[in-house]
């Protein structure tokens, strides 16, 4: 591929030379604070020995150092622990890619700053200090740019620049590296395969984006940290030596379908949406003109999927548009933004509590605590209602509780269906138990989406077992009533029951999962773990509480995962117990991650205040299941089996027993 020049650096609004000259002088602090270092590696155990050493050879500390290992089959954790005893290590259940396996390290860390580090690097013994004393020198600076260069000697990158057709290059590449030169062209941010970034940035903006995989989630992540207002430091005295493609591969059918595909998704997500529209010709005329150049190396196929997959997932770059991070910079402009629309449309003026819970509707809106959306239509409805609203009542300012009247009756115009279903469910003509116990039964979670409003419907998944080979038969799927996703939620549950129980003895098992009186199809894994939690039930014969509802999606290692619309399904559960009369011991089991988007109406806040209606944030089905049980899940002991008397005994038991009534079975017939 050529070459940019520097005059095709992306400049728009908000990013003109925001790059901050460090000065290199490095002296020693008082009091340092704590550096994570966070290498992720996917079957580099032969990269491990150098890396891992730069590291602990390091001239700064404290240091803490996390290895997260993408599900390596090539003994590098084997390795690591053996030479490297001081690590700490995360191990994924599979390859999460770059970004999923450095936020898993993020997750884990205790650092004021965070170091993300390629396995294929060996950083010089003075890197880190360096760093922290630029990082630390102002307050604005969240991200710091590492002197990457290949073993020879020529430079790597001195940061990442990008064009306005979403082609994204390392600056100073191939270049020799001379005290003599200038860096050439402004950058948007650190290549992540060497780079410092401000914890309390990441706080502030997100992590990673997961969906990116592999490649450009570092542009993406630079973007987001600029346009909230964060800036970069070049620090060339921070050297990394890095081999380059040493896990990916250097133009390798992996680097060209996410490389490609991701240049298509960073623009949309996060170009300014002027600069955007005028930057479409380019960044299509980019995506046609690539095509021919990987077609005569060969890479026809590749390229030309990378870019249909690029095309699909537009749509979710676009959703991710529409929202900002709350911080007080943000705040202050929707503000700003507020004072706009009531001086524009003669509007009655907020007073501070009404901003303060137009502010929270906003991040309602968003789903999450720490954002806010940019759907400002809706936040303008609202302040023309609760504008009408203060000038019946003759107020000289909107209090919050017209803001809270406006969205309510906004709500309650579109909730028909939703008031019909709660009173089918309430007069048991949809059966959904809000006490009690019963086995193979649990209530789930799903959100409907009508026009203006979404909201959360309760469904009873039950489960049933016996004798066989069949597995888990998804209902809703053989009826085409099931959506991809859930089919392979269902699917990740046979993964979870073979993974754990079936390592000493074949699975002989059929079990039938099905949402009962659902007529509208299933799509989603937010109930997976709902359903696996009515198969333990079923198995051990324990009953499940009906008073708790349950959403969440699971993978093959029992972990619980975040869900969409934690919110409406919380409040679909609580407005049914409210219904059917609240007892003070129902609630719902929503996973840990999910409670940052947690942004619940108030009657549901002073509800849980009051101890009439819990939350329970779990982390793995073990934690989940004791919940809904009150019996202990039971830990694995060394000869294999589970601790007596507890859950995954009594699972474990019933599956011997019913592998060895399939033997005899299979034994008799072949007589």
């Amino acid at each position: 591929m050529p070459e940019y020049s520097e005059s095709e650096t992306v400049a728009f609004a908000g990013l003109e030379q925001r790059e901050i000259p460090h000065s290199g002088n490095s002296e020693k602090m008082n009091d340092p604070p704590l550096v994570t270092v966070v290498v992720v590696n996917y079957n580099g155990r032969h990269f491990l020995r150098e890396c891992l050493a730069s590291i602990t050879n390091q001239t700064y500390a404290p240091l803490e150092v996390i290895l997260v290992d993408n599900a390596s089959s090539d003994g590098s954790v084997e390795f690591v622990r053996a030479l490297f005893p001081g690590i700490h290590i995360v191990q994924n259940n599979e390859n999460r890619g770059f970004s999923g396996g450095v936020n898993s390290g993020i997750r884990e860390s205790n650092g004021t700053y965070i170091i993300t580090l390629n396995n294929d690097t060996r950083m010089d013994s003075h890197c880190i200090r360096h760093l922290v004393h630029a990082m630390s020198g102002d307050a604005r600076i969240g991200m710091g740019v590492i002197k990457m260069l290949f073993p020879d000697g020529t430079i790597n990158s001195t940061g990442i620049c990008i064009s306005r057709s979403g082609a994204a290059w390392d600056r100073d590449m191939f270049k020799r590296d001379s005290p003599d030169n200038s860096p050439g062209g402004e950058i948007v941010g650190p290549c992540a395969g060497a780079a410092m970034y401000r914890r309390s940035m990441l706080d502030a903006i997100g992590l990673f984006d997961e969906d990116f995989f592999l490649f450009m989630e570092d542009v993406d992540l630079a973007l987001r940290a600029r346009l909230a207002g964060w800036e970069c430091a070049y620090v060339p005295e921070a050297v990394v030596y890095h081999h380059h493609g040493g896990t990916a591969g250097f133009m390798s059918d992996l680097t060209v379908y996410y490389g490609n595909r991701n240049i298509l998704w960073y623009p949309v997500k996060d170009f300014p949406a002027g600069y955007l529209v005028t930057s479409i010709p380019w960044i299509m005329g980019r995506t046609i003109a690539v095509i021919p150049y990987y077609a005569l190396r060969g890479q026809g196929r590749v390229i030309l999927k990378s870019k249909i997959d690029g095309m699909k997932g537009i749509p979710d770059m676009i959703r991710k548009r529409r929202t900002v991070e709350r911080n007080e910079d943000n705040v202050r402009k929707y503000s700003s933004f507020v004072c706009t629309i009531c001086e524009k449309y003669n509007l009655r003026h907020l007073d501070r509590s009404a901003m303060a819970k137009i502010i929270e509707y906003g991040s309602r809106l968003a789903d999450d605590k720490k954002k806010l959306t940019t759907r400002f239509s809706l936040i303008s409805d609202v302040l023309r209602e609760a504008s009408y609203y203060a000038t019946l009542e003759e107020e000289g300012m909107v209090e919050a509780r017209h803001i809270t009247k406006a969205i309510d009756e906004r709500t309650y115009r579109s909730s028909l269906i939703q008031e019909k279903i709660r009173e089918y469910i309430s007069r048991g003509v949809f059966l959904i138990d809000t006490e009690g116990e019963q086995v193979g039964q649990v209530n789930g979670l799903s959100v409907i989406s009508l026009g203006d409003i979404e909201f959360g419907r309760p469904s009873r998944v039950t489960a049933s077992i016996g004798i066989g080979k069949g597995g888990i038969m998804d209902i809703e799927r053989e009826a085409s009533m099931g959506g991809p996703s859930h089919t392979k939620g269902v699917l990740i549950l046979s993964g979870y029951l073979a993974n754990k129980f079936a390592q000493d003895k074949p699975l002989s098992l059929n079990a039938r999962l099905v949402f009962e009186q659902s007529y509208e199809g299933v799509d989603g894994d937010s109930a997976s773990s709902t359903e696996l939690y009515a198969i333990l039930s079923a198995l051990s014969e324990l009953p499940l509480k009906q008073n708790i509802a349950v959403t969440g999606s699971v993978n093959q290692r029992g972990e619980v995962q975040a869900i969409g619309g934690v919110n409406e399904k919380l409040e679909g559960f609580f407005e049914v117990c409210k219904a059917k009369g609240l007892s003070g011991n129902q609630g719902a089991m929503i996973p840990a991650s999910n409670v940052q988007n947690l942004m619940l109406k108030e009657e549901i806040v002073e509800a849980a205040k009051a101890g009439k209606f819990t939350i329970y944030p779990v982390t793995t089905i073990d934690e989940g299941i004791e919940v809904l049980t009150g019996m202990n899940a039971g830990k694995r002991q060394p000869d294999g089996t589970f601790e007596k008397g507890t859950v995954n005994y009594l699972v474990d038991k019933r599956l011997h027993e019913m592998a060895e009534i399939y033997r005899k079975y299979q034994a008799q017939e072949s007589r």
